[in-house]
């Protein structure tokens, strides 16, 4: 969005721009429009940033929320007009937290909506807070050396983006998984059983069982190594 296209929506007589899930920044809107303000999916100050809901849930957080703040030249800092908070499960996933994002969006929004001029008249400045960067490829990769619970809560975080596994010498990407703890001998990493699609793979202290996954393309390995590579520099 151009300076250009914020000052033909002020010449159509547009008082208010509403953003929601833009990933890019947005110049300085004030020349051209009397409002704007921004839908941000964390409980603001803390989770600026692209996309802070998976790390909401490797955190195990205890609640999570839906932010309105205006608009301003540093991103996601810009004075609150209102929140909606939700708690969270301890079995939290990706696709779960989504949906309460979006219905917390909705509830946010009508009562945004509904006196939109007195909250931002209101808005009151956030606390210093924290910018959480988009994840890397290389933090998609599941470590089988932790623990059941541990892995299957980066599994659930990722969800239907998917985490990245080494299975032999073959990268999947797994969408869907079960785990289980249970005493064994064999080496994490190392897969135990086979069935169909399905393949159960050694953790530290039990197992995983992958159930939906895919190969991983060529192209996302090469920026994974490269993640890895810049990692270990």
């Amino acid at each position: 969005m151009t300076a250009r296209d914020l000052e033909e929506l002020g010449e159509q007589g547009c008082e208010a721009l509403i953003v929601a899930s833009y990933d890019r920044k947005i110049c300085d809107w004030r020349p051209f429009l009397r409002y704007a303000v921004n839908f941000h999916s964390s409980p603001l100050p803390d989770g600026r940033g692209p996309y802070p809901s998976v790390r909401a849930i490797l955190e195990n957080r205890g609640f999570w929320g839906v932010t309105c703040h205006r608009l301003t030249p540093d991103i996601d800092r810009g004075e609150i007009l209102a929140a909606e908070q939700f708690p969270l499960r301890p079995d939290e996933c990706h696709e779960s937290l989504d949906l309460k994002i979006q219905m917390a969006a909705k509830r946010l929004a009508t009562r945004v909506a509904g006196q939109f001029a007195e909250l931002w008249d209101l808005a009151k400045p956030q606390e210093e807070g924290s910018y959480w960067k988009k994840h890397a490829l290389a933090e998609h990769i599941i470590d089988f050396k932790k623990p059941v619970e541990s892995i299957m809560r980066h599994i659930r975080a990722f969800g239907a983006i998917g985490s990245l596994a080494s299975i032999g010498k073959t990268w999947v990407t797994v969408k869907r998984a079960v785990g289980w703890t249970e005493k064994h001998a064999h080496a994490p990493g190392v897969v135990v059983h086979v069935f169909n699609q399905s393949i159960v793979v050694a953790a530290s202290d039990g197992y995983v069982g992958i159930l939906e996954s895919q190969l991983t393309p060529s192209h996302v390995i090469v920026q994974m190594l490269a993640d890895l590579n810049a990692r270990s520099q």
